[in-house]
């Protein structure tokens, strides 16, 4: 599962000028995608923070998350440096990453996590908006905001408490295509509206420049 290096296409979905992290604004048809979060209790109630990394998501209703390129030890993140706002980038790992499906992502229905544990692992479906890069398992994007939680992909009391924090839908897994769809639309389905840089009739220099680096981290993790 690759969502690094060379994408397939560049996306531009437009946000408000002024949209920061946290923050609730109009989007022009979001791509639909599916990941999983950690889940853990705060002073407000549940909140969502990325699997293999500290990021916390924005925790209110209909706010979005923000992507940053904050290396860490040990990531070998970025692989080149760029500007903020170009997140996500070709060449580096930043951006916020989601799959085109749960299967894509590897979500097993048979793992069961105990109502009583305090941290806990969710899924469910999120949409991306801003600059997006599109690869064959998924995509990464600038802003990014979940929209309906999987019914069994967690506890009980976490999915129950996390649906009232984000006012968010829960749905089985035969029905959150469904209950996403309110929100956004899968890559291959958006509109001919959207701006599209389709990356397979670029110049071989610039294929190559992007793709430098690719070999170096492969994309197994969700940010």
């Amino acid at each position: 599962m690759n969502l690094q290096g060379a994408p397939d296409e560049v996306l531009t979905i437009a946000a408000a000028r002024d949209a920061s992290a946290g923050a609730s604004f109009p989007m022009n048809e979001p791509v639909l995608g599916y990941r999983a979060w950690l889940i853990e209790p705060g002073r407000d109630g549940y909140r969502l923070r990325s699997v293999l990394w500290s990021a916390q998501w924005a925790s209110t209703p209909g706010a979005w998350t923000v992507a940053a390129c904050r290396p860490q030890t040990g990531s070998g993140s970025p692989l080149v440096r760029h500007n903020q706002t170009s997140a996500p980038n070709p060449d580096c790992t930043c951006g916020i990453y989601a799959y085109h499906s749960l299967s894509i992502g590897g979500y097993d229905g048979r793992l069961v996590q105990p109502d009583s544990a305090e941290i806990g692992i969710v899924w469910g479906a999120v949409v991306g908006t801003g600059r997006v890069l599109v690869y064959p398992d998924g995509w990464r994007a600038q802003f990014a905001r979940p929209v309906a939680i999987l019914q069994g992909s967690g506890s009980e009391r976490h999915l129950r408490g996390l649906s009232n924090r984000l006012g968010i839908p829960t749905a089985p897994s035969w029905d959150i295509v469904r209950a996403a769809a309110e929100f956004g639309r899968p890559w291959r389905t958006l509109g001919d509206a959207q701006p599209r840089v389709v990356l397979d009739g670029r110049p071989r220099e610039q294929e190559r420049s992007m793709s430098t680096k690719r070999s170096l981290a492969e994309a197994r993790r969700l940010r």
